[in-house]
């Protein structure tokens, strides 16, 4: 009577408990560095267009292959230092540099699950705020504009374990006002920071 008991007990624990499964979502931060250039109709000489290239992004990864999600960062776009002459008014160092914030809504795939499951195509769009400053003959400005935006990118993520992934990312921005875009290659680092 006791063994019957036993196991009657037994049997009522492990069907009221809830059974360990899968985590099917998961919310990833996901943080990048690189390298950009800033492609552009600009003709001036002496114009920097390589510059540094930062990305913050948070993906919602569903059971499913879409993910969405949203990003900001800091895109360094051009910069100019050149001594300038003037006639009358004499000879200083000019300094300009124009870099972007984006806001964007992010979308992101993984086309081959089977082949190439550590690759992902992401397409965003959203706003983006262009921040001009500049500098000289003593003098400081600055302006602000927004422009509306969108991007393009290849992701490949190799992961370590179950929360944390290294990869890279190769990226096109293209800017509405300006019609300026940039190209980007970043080192992403990725940790899977909730899941249920």
């Amino acid at each position: 009577m006791l063994k019957l008991l036993l196991f009657l007990v037994v049997i009522s624990i492990s069907t009221i408990t809830p059974q360990s499964r899968d985590s099917l979502y998961s919310l990833n931060l996901e943080v990048g560095a690189g390298y950009s250039y800033h492609l552009t109709d600009l003709n001036m000489p002496d114009v920097n267009l390589h510059g540094f290239n930062g990305t913050l992004r948070i993906m919602w990864q569903p059971e499913h292959l879409l993910r969405i999600g949203l990003e900001t960062g800091y895109h360094q776009l051009y910069s100019l230092d050149k001594v300038i002459n003037l006639t009358g008014i004499g000879r200083s160092e000019a300094e300009i540099s124009m870099f972007s914030i984006p806001v964007l809504a992010v979308f992101s795939m993984v086309v081959f699950p089977q082949m190439l499951p550590e690759l992902e195509i992401k397409f965003s769009s959203g706003v983006m705020f262009l921040n001009t400053r500049g500098n000289g003959f003593g003098s400081k400005a600055s302006s602000s504009q927004i422009t509306l935006g969108f991007s393009g990118a290849a992701t490949y993520l190799r992961p370590l374990n179950e929360h944390f992934a290294v990869g890279a990312e190769l990226k096109y921005y293209n800017f509405a006002k300006i019609d300026d875009g940039n190209l980007s290659l970043q080192f992403i680092f990725t940790y899977k920071f909730m899941r249920w």
